[in-house]
């Protein structure tokens, strides 16, 4: 796995985290700890860096499962591994037995909240009336030693089911003065799903105020909510069945537009909300992994950090493209460099290295042609005449629109399994291909196409 090799370049021996335990430092760009998986990331930024908070679980969940840890980053290429954060109950009627998705967020005076969900298998088992699901609070003078505050438990409005009532992000709306919690719920009246708005002037009094509906669907169940303004614009996000989706709107008050393409990745990329850190918004979730490390089989949940730079393109649409901390990774260090100045037929590449940086640009003289990568036993592939990116083992695709004689800017990142393509600062498409871990590579191209001005960067 990724951060299996990256485990063993541990460089914090010997440093102590807050509260005392040893720390390590994890180098890779997509982390996780070993035998364990990242699911939902609740990211927050202050003046000591990015704090990605996130579900931890592991293929042997017991009882109570998915306590809150953490990875510490401020660059995407080496995170410190904080541990623990938020644990899960103690006891089996406790609200929290698992944990789910929330936010992270710190107030005007200081003080660091977590707002998360508390889950609870077993209601129905209990000789007593409980939801399954509410959200939980819990506060911090240093935003890592949290202390629950069970009174301050939210529960679902009338109206709307106890059962899916989770994932509450708190943001500060500057132009109410207000904070506003977003949450994700199902009504009871048409099992139509809904993104529930409640807000307060003061986190720390507990009395939010239910204020209705944000945004409600039939196509989906709307989880891990997230909401921002970029000039002008309101993008609302959430995720559902392995995909990150979003809508925009001039108006809070609606009408939210479904972009003709909603996405941003393919169905390996989840749970994904925003973060803002020195003048540039992320977007980071997680991509999932397979269970035996097997390609043939469909993604399972959680997995690694996935993070994604979000642009806002020309049409007000958005876009994701890859961090600029790693083109810095590679150019700051003496890695090996290969130059090609045009291809235009199937150019073998030899071993794949365990880490590499693919630049260049794409063209496609008529929409029959296809072009792409060979990866070990599969294909990463731009198609035009599906107007997808798609990778050809277990499917997994993205939508982009391509026109004949258009050049695009590619960049394709590899550490170890994990695969990103990124296309033009539009698209991304993320996989992991276990077969192409110590296996050899390709230009793959079939039609009338060609590569041009391709640099690659590798770490053997």
């Amino acid at each position: 796995m990724a951060c299996i090799a990256a485990m063993m370049l541990c460089q914090g021996c010997g440093n102590t985290s807050a509260k005392g335990k040893d720390i390590s430092v994890i180098d890779s760009f997509f982390p996780n700890i070993e035998e364990t998986w990242v699911g939902d990331v609740m990211a927050q930024a202050d003046e000591n860096g990015i704090h990605l908070n996130y579900l931890y679980d592991t293929d042997h969940n017991g009882t109570g499962y998915h306590p809150i840890y953490r990875f510490d980053t401020k660059d995407f290429c080496s995170y410190t591994d904080a541990g623990e954060i938020i644990p899960f109950g103690e006891n089996i009627e406790d609200p929290d037995i698992a944990v789910g998705t929330g936010s992270f967020i710190k107030d005007k005076k200081g003080r660091y909240h977590c707002f998360y969900t508390g889950h609870n298998d077993y209601t129905e088992t209990f000789d007593k009336d409980m939801d399954r699901e509410c959200l939980m609070h819990a506060i911090s003078k240093d935003n890592v030693s949290f202390k629950k505050v069970p009174k301050d438990n939210v529960y679902a409005p009338d109206g709307y089911s106890g059962y899916d009532f989770r994932d509450p992000q708190v943001l500060w709306m500057e132009e109410f003065g207000k904070y506003w919690m977003l949450v994700a719920a199902k009504r009871e009246s048409d099992g139509k799903s809904a993104i529930l708005k409640f807000a307060t002037s003061d986190l720390s009094k507990g009395d939010w105020e239910f204020e209705g509906e944000l945004y409600s669907s039939d196509l989906y169940f709307m989880e891990c909510p997230d909401l921002f303004e970029e000039n002008g614009w309101y993008y609302l996000l959430f995720s559902w069945n392995n995909v990150t989706y979003y809508r925009m709107a001039q108006s809070l008050d609606g009408e939210w537009i479904k972009p003709e393409t909603d996405t941003f990745d393919g169905n390996g990329f989840y749970a994904a909300k925003t973060v803002e850190y020195e003048g540039n918004r992320y977007l980071v979730g997680f991509l999932d992994h397979k269970k035996r490390n097997s390609d043939i089989f469909e993604y399972t949940w959680a997995g690694s950090v996935m993070p994604y730079k979000l642009e806002t393109l020309s049409d007000h649409t958005l876009g994701v493209t890859m961090p600029d901390q790693f083109r810095n990774f590679f150019y700051d260090r003496d890695v090996k460099e290969t130059e090609y100045e045009k291809v235009t037929t199937a150019l073998d590449l030899g071993m794949l290295p365990g880490k590499l940086l693919f630049e260049g640009k794409v063209t496609f003289n008529d929409t029959d042609a296809k072009a792409g990568f060979g990866l070990g036993d599969y294909k990463v592939l731009l198609d035009p005449g599906e107007n997808e990116i798609i990778y050809d083992g277990y499917k997994n695709t993205q939508k982009f629109l391509f026109e004949a004689g258009k050049t695009y800017d590619i960049q394709v990142i590899v550490e170890d399994e994990i695969v990103v393509l990124y296309l033009n600062g539009e698209r991304a498409l993320s996989n992991r291909i276990y077969s192409a871990v110590d296996s050899n590579w390709q230009i793959y191209i079939d039609g009338n196409a060609e590569f041009s001005a391709i640099k690659i960067h590798a770490i053997e």
